[in-house]
């Protein structure tokens, strides 16, 4: 079933409604353009807080609900609102990548955000480039030639629209402490990565205590430099 979507983009006097119906109508522009057959269901799109992690933007599975109806969630950060359209627009296909997955019942990321090749998979079918980025996987995504065209395409001028954002927020002081939980299936990627990099030759061992040693000196005897 086809969906409306929204065809009176700007709400004058209003610039944060007019940047939440851009999106979606961008998302419906994109879910008819990359997906027709086989259309993604419109979830709640949310502008939020880039939060702890600093994210230009997320996707979060069943986030709302209404009685018994649940819908996934695309939230898009509102300090990174400030960016170029087009990379806005890329971090809403970025999330879309994650919503196909989740929707396929797919897993293409774990907790430590490593992104795996199924979502680098689901990523390119969206036009998108995909490279690795480190202790995240495949989760560094830019335009390219399918994505530029698809919004090139946008039924609104998308240049006008995200004229609003939220300032960035000074952080706060870092806490004393710290408390750590590893899980070893989420973290096993990111000390992968370091032994193969910075840490080249080290074991897991080494390198917790290394961390360790750099969180509290004196306690552990470390000999190993940057």
């Amino acid at each position: 079933m086809k969906v409306a979507t929204v065809t009176n983009i700007t709400v004058k006097g209003n610039p944060h409604m007019t940047v939440l119906n851009a999106l979606y109508a961008a998302f419906d522009h994109f879910n008819e353009y990359f997906y027709k057959e086989e259309p993604l269901p419109r979830p709640v799109i949310n502008i939020g807080s880039a939060g702890r992690m600093n994210a230009l933007g997320w996707f979060l599975k069943r986030g709302w609900q209404n009685g018994k109806e649940q819908f996934h969630e695309i939230n898009m950060s509102a300090e990174y609102l400030r960016r170029k359209p087009e990379e806005t627009l890329e971090t809403l296909l970025h999330e879309m990548a994650h919503m196909r997955n989740e929707v396929d019942g797919i897993k293409d990321c774990n907790q430590s955000q490593y992104h795996n090749k199924k979502f680098k998979s689901a990523a390119e079918y969206l036009g998108l480039k995909v490279e690795k980025s480190g202790y995240r996987g495949w989760s560094k995504t830019t335009l390219d030639v399918e994505s530029n065209a698809a919004i090139r395409a946008l039924p609104f001028n998308y240049k006008k629209v995200f004229s609003i954002s939220r300032p960035p927020r000074l952080r706060p002081a870092p806490n004393k402490y710290l408390t750590v939980a590893l899980k070893k299936e989420d973290w096993e990627p990111v000390l992968e990565y370091l032994t193969m990099t910075q840490f080249k030759g080290w074991t897991n061992a080494e390198i917790v205590k290394h961390a360790l040693q750099r969180l509290n000196p004196g306690v552990f005897e470390d000999s190993y430099k940057y």
